[in-house]
């Protein structure tokens, strides 16, 4: 018995070929993430609000709490859907552009929180 092949794109023989999965493992782990996702993007947005419309919030510890929800907001926005999409399917459908620029993207934003980490861990010794 043979296994019929499914392409990324199917007028191109020369693409990657897709892993044949069941449904519902599509829609278990694209349901988890979009999750994640949302909760992300709500708590990092209601997190910069916060900081940003409240005048006693403005302090220097907090303005590095609103740089690490920035962070995290790029993050929930654009790296997880992106990265756990990838977990699941083998074929990339974002184009050319956004493959060129999705690494810099996922380098500053890890650069963002590496940053808020080293300067918020002397003010805790």
């Amino acid at each position: 018995m043979r296994e019929l092949i499914q392409y990324c794109f199917p007028d191109n023989n020369l693409s990657c070929t897709k892993s044949i999965r069941p449904g519902a493992e599509y829609i278990i782990v694209y349901v988890f993430i979009s999750v994640i996702s949302v909760f992300t993007v709500f708590l990092n947005l209601l997190v910069i609000v916060s900081i940003s419309h409240f005048k006693q919030l403005h302090t220097p510890t907090n303005v590095l709490i609103l740089s690490l929800a920035v962070a995290d907001l790029i993050a929930g926005l654009i790296l997880m859907p992106v990265q756990g999409m990838t977990l699941i399917e083998p074929c990339w459908y974002f184009g050319e552009i956004f493959c060129s620029i999705f690494p810099l993207i996922l380098y500053v934003v890890c650069l963002f929180k590496k940053v808020f980490l080293f300067n918020v861990e002397p003010s805790f010794i």
